[in-house]
């Protein structure tokens, strides 16, 4: 998925994210790799306490 995202491929992204502290982990997009925005679409939080986040791809990061 990294390098779908680097080259502009990507236009979703399911982010799972697990409740769980562990202390350092991996990046999401590599070192280096232009900087992207992405707009949250959804969201669900289910009983487990894992929270599923949907994004699209809102395009290169605006900064100013």
């Amino acid at each position: 998925m990294r390098k779908l995202l680097e080259h502009g491929l990507g236009d979703e992204v399911l982010l799972v994210v697990y409740p769980v502290l562990l202390g350092t982990g991996k990046r999401f997009l590599a070192e280096g790799a232009p900087a992207r925005s992405f707009e949250l679409v959804s969201t669900k939080a289910m009983p487990s306490g894992v929270i599923f986040n949907t994004y699209k791809v809102a395009g290169p990061l605006k900064s100013g």
